[in-house]
């Protein structure tokens, strides 16, 4: 019931806002800022995602360049100080980054070492206390273009990104069996 954006409405860059509704049925409330994870600003935060523990993943240049952060949802329903994910960034830019359900598995866009241009690159861990292991691009659904994760399905069988291989941007679906 809480959605999550980025806009520059504020007038000072991008940032991140929400906006709730009582049920799915209910209209969504005037957006709020959630304080806790702007940053100032000179910076700028994009690519929100709220996972089913309700953490909210999303990418920030708050470093100098994009990397990855979640502010974790704490036992009083509020959201922690965002920190970055440092086994998911590197020296180049990483973005949008989409959660598994489980939890266990991360994927979001890097030009990275090994990438092609912007590919989609993916992260597993064993459980969701401990570090994702070491990135890996996945070849699959990369390309010489500009490929950007967008949603992955519950059931993390089908994953739509975005990407402007054809010329301009479109959204593609890769499906795989369970």
């Amino acid at each position: 019931r809480t959605l999550f954006f980025t806009s520059n409405r504020s007038g000072t860059g991008y940032h991140l806002w929400y906006s709730e509704r009582t049920n799915v049925a209910s209209t969504f409330m005037p957006p709020g800022s959630p304080d806790v994870l702007i940053g100032s600003a000179s910076a700028s935060d994009v690519d929100p995602f709220s996972d089913s523990a309700g953490d909210v993943w999303f990418s920030s240049n708050r470093s100098g360049t994009y990397d990855i952060l979640v502010a974790a949802r704490s036992a009083d329903g509020g959201l922690g100080v965002p920190a970055p994910v440092p086994e998911l960034n590197s020296p180049a830019s990483e973005r949008a980054p989409i959660v598994s359900r489980d939890g266990l598995t991360v994927y979001f866009t890097s030009g990275r070492t090994g990438s092609m241009a912007q590919d989609v690159w993916t992260a597993t861990r064993a459980t969701t206390s401990t570090m994702f292991g070491t990135p890996v691009v996945v070849s699959e659904v990369s390309s010489v273009a500009n490929d950007t994760p967008r949603w992955l399905s519950p059931d993390g069988c089908r994953l739509y990104i975005s990407s402007d291989r054809s010329g301009s941007p479109r959204i593609l679906v890769s499906s795989r069996g369970n």
